[in-house]
C-alpha cells in the first residue's frame, strides 16, 4: 500500500519565496531528487516563507529510506520540517 507524506518546510531566516524554485535555490532539492521517493510535489505556503511537499512511497520501506537520508543533516537544515498528514493511499 503506498503512502502520502505531507510537510510544511519553513525557512529559518525571514525570507519569503514568489516560487518553489526561489525556495530551492535557497535551501536545496528538499528531498525532490531523492530515489526514494515514487512522487513528489511542492507548492509555496500562503504565507511566502516556506513549501509544502507532498511525498508518495511505494511503502514503510521506501519511507524509512527516505528520512535517515534527509535527518543525517538536521543540524546544518536552515529550515524546519513539520509533518502534517501521513496516511495510507
Amino acid at each position: 500500500m503506498a503512502i502520502r507524506h505531507i510537510a510544511e518546510l519553513v525557512t529559518k531566516n525571514s525570507n519569503t519565496y514568489a516560487d518553489v524554485a526561489a525556495f530551492q535555490a535557497e535551501h536545496g532539492p528538499v528531498g525532490g531528487n531523492n530515489a526514494n521517493v515514487q512522487s513528489v510535489s511542492f507548492e509555496v505556503l500562503a504565507g511566502g516563507n516556506g513549501v509544502r511537499r507532498t511525498c508518495v512511497f511505494t511503502d514503510t520501506t521506501q519511507m524509512d529510506a527516505f528520512f535517515p537520508q534527509l535527518a543525517n543533516d538536521d543540524a546544518s537544515k536552515t529550515f524546519s520540517a513539520t509533518r502534517t498528514s501521513l496516511e495510507n493511499i
